[in-house]
């Protein structure tokens, strides 16, 4: 199993952005940087030259043309559908890693639903 904090590449994954009916598994890249892109179980995403964001304000596009060449946040369901879907990430990282970073991200999700919920009250 990976340690929590340890970044991975992201790699082999499908895209996360719900609707996208891409299936091919992506080596994901910082569009910015050309470089590849990590993750980490507490639900945090870089490259090498990026700063760190959580995985729920990041933009992606996979190049589809669903995008239009448009960056999308993606949704909780769609990133945990995206990382399912990649049985290479699973076996490499660890099905407790993968666990790990799917409660951060739902932790996430449901952070930001509750924030807006105040918001429109």
């Amino acid at each position: 199993m990976t340690d929590r904090s340890a970044w991975v590449k992201l790699e082999r994954v499908r895209c996360p952005v719900n609707g996208c009916p891409n299936t091919e598994l992506i080596n994901w890249q910082c569009s910015s940087h050309q470089t590849p892109r990590y993750v980490n179980a507490m639900g945090q995403t870089k490259c090498d030259a990026c700063v760190i964001v959580r995985i729920s304000d990041f933009y992606w596009c996979c190049g589809h043309s669903f995008h239009n060449g448009q960056y999308h946040k993606a949704d909780l369901e769609g990133l945990t559908l995206a990382l399912s879907r990649s049985p290479e990430f699973t076996a490499k990282h660890g099905a407790q890693w993968v666990a790990s970073l799917v409660h951060n991200l739902t932790q996430q999700y449901n952070n930001m639903n509750a924030q807006e919920s105040c918001a429109t009250m």
